[in-house]
């Protein structure tokens, strides 16, 4: 057996190094590609232009709007209900008024009642709880009921300075406005608390009350419907709060006893347009006949 030179298996070996290295090769490109697959499928990199996100449609704002706020009629009303003044003259009259609305289950329950009635009475509402309740501000206005301010955080008004007295007023008359289609027309400065600054900052009568059966305190509807009734004239204004389920049990009572009684019931704007009017930052306790 011939044995190989030395050369030969030189040559050999650098044939051999030379395929291993072709294959290192070919597998180094292999590895690339399969990671250049991989690395495009996962989405690090993009071979096409960037896309912007999709603008939100009107669909999925109306159904967003939809999910937060129970469907609706919108109002064709503003929150000054039409006024038969004539109609009212030579009538006695009294208006209720309900403090710190809207409250969800309470000022629904008392809406049902006095849609049931045929009574209009004038929510001073809060503004928090409006923006809380939306569509029952919306719903108070559409049944003809005046929908009037009450502040937004139910602050005492006389100790604010100017910026925040005209943020607590001007805000809440601006979202009202924006649910019912009209600035209110009545402004109830918490705890009835009103000064020469409040006056004029006002931009609408302010309505305080000739009746105060403090439900707010007492939380008894028969109390509350005792002192109304006994107390109850011509003109007279009276205050409850919609709060609370004993003040609506007793608006409950209060309304079927005064209509045995002869009264109209009348929202605020109703009353002053039947009884000589009211100016801007005018204090408004009643409105009897003179």
């Amino acid at each position: 057996m011939r044995k190989k030179r030395p050369n030969e298996i030189r040559t050999k070996k650098k044939r051999l190094r030379g395929k291993w290295i072709a294959l290192e090769i070919l597998m180094i490109c292999v590895g690339l590609a399969l990671l250049t697959v991989a690395v495009l499928n996962a989405g690090w990199i993009s071979t096409a232009s960037p896309v912007p996100p999709p603008e939100t449609t009107t669909e999925s704002s109306t159904a967003a709007t939809t999910t937060e706020e129970p469907t609706t009629t919108e109002p064709e009303t503003t929150t000054q209900p039409p006024l038969d003044i004539d109609g009212l003259r030579d009538k006695k009259l009294v208006a209720l008024t309900f403090d710190d609305s809207p409250q969800r289950t309470q000022t629904t329950r008392l809406l049902d009642f006095l849609k049931e009635q045929d009574v209009r009475v004038t929510f001073f509402m809060v503004g928090v709880n409006v923006k809380d309740a939306p569509e029952i501000v919306r719903r108070a206005a559409a049944e003809g009921h005046q929908v009037a301010s009450h502040t937004y955080n139910h602050k005492d008004l006389t100790k604010l300075g100017p910026e925040r007295l005209a943020q607590e007023i001007g805000d809440t008359a601006a979202l009202i406005e924006e649910l019912t289609g009209a600035r209110p027309t009545a402004m109830r400065p918490p705890y009835g608390a009103q000064n020469a600054a409040v006056q004029a900052a006002a931009g609408t009568p302010l309505i305080l009350w000739s009746i105060d059966p403090k439900d707010w305190s007492t939380r008894d509807a028969d109390k509350s419907y005792s002192r109304v009734l006994a107390n109850v004239r011509d003109g007279d204004i009276v205050l409850l709060h919609d709060l609370y389920r004993e003040s609506v049990d007793a608006a409950e009572r209060i309304i079927p006893a005064l209509k045995e009684q002869g009264y109209t019931f009348v929202t605020v704007d109703q009353l002053l347009a039947a009884r000589g009017g009211a100016k801007p930052g005018d204090v408004v306790f009643n409105r009897p006949r003179g």
